[in-house]
């Protein structure tokens, strides 16, 4: 087995031992592996490890690496950066779920694109329950806040070709994993209460917890956790 694959297995390990601790099922928990600033050499030992499911960042990066990868067919391409106007098209062409969608505006966006292209894509709405200026997505850190933030849920349940699945965030970085806790649960309270006001079939996902601290957010109810460098080892910046 490779390096890669082996801290692949330790992380899915402690993914596993997190849902026991929890109380929660096995296999409830997908795990992205966050491949941005990642060569194509590096992401192809992941998918020949059993690596399905990959998080980038930047569209445009990841159609050049994608030319270079074999066996693609098995991925689940998420795109949990950013998302600038411009790159949308990319979107369209490769990725299979946005996890960062962080206002009305730009899913209304993402639906006329998508919509051009003849396809449906799952999204989750980026959200910041912390209040750290910093941080991309909705500001929904005071509970005053979440009544408006229905409406804007029900817009975009509305558009064609967007299916809203479940809420995304990313805490302040701490000194310990269990830092990170109160922000999880917040999150999670956040999920309950856009279910029970909003229009229609209720979310599922919850996308929260990195390589510093996967496993108190699967304590905490993540369905989704996206680790990077615990898995790739440090990325190379340009």
């Amino acid at each position: 087995m490779s390096e890669i694959g082996e801290r692949l297995l330790l992380v899915q390990n402690g993914v596993n031992a997190a849902l026991e601790k929890a109380h929660r099922e096995a296999g409830l928990v997908k795990l992205v592996v966050v491949t941005k600033g990642q060569p194509a050499e590096k992401m192809q030992a992941l998918i020949d490890a059993g690596g399905r499911y990959l998080g980038e960042n930047y569209p445009e990066e990841t159609a050049e690496k994608i030319a270079e990868l074999k066996n693609i067919e098995q991925v689940e391409w998420h795109m949990i950066g950013h998302i600038q106007s411009r790159k949308i098209k990319f979107l369209t062409k490769y990725f299979n779920f946005i996890e960062s969608v962080e206002s009305l505006e730009t899913a209304q966006k993402l639906d006329a694109r998508f919509l051009e292209a003849g396809r449906k894509i799952q999204i989750m709405l980026e959200v910041n329950v912390s209040g750290e200026v910093s941080k991309q997505g909705f500001a929904l850190a005071e509970k005053e806040n979440w009544g408006a933030f229905i409406e804007d849920v029900n817009r975009i349940d509305r558009l064609a070709s967007l299916e809203l699945v479940g809420l995304m965030t990313m805490p302040p970085l701490g000194e310990h994993a269990e830092s990170s806790r109160i922000y999880f649960k917040r999150l999670r309270e956040l999920l309950a209460y856009v279910n029970e006001h909003k229009i229609g079939v209720k979310m599922t996902e919850l996308s929260m917890g990195t390589s510093f601290d996967y496993s108190v957010a699967v304590e905490e109810g993540a369905t989704i956790v996206r680790v990077g460098e615990a898995i790739m080892g440090a990325r190379i910046y340009a």
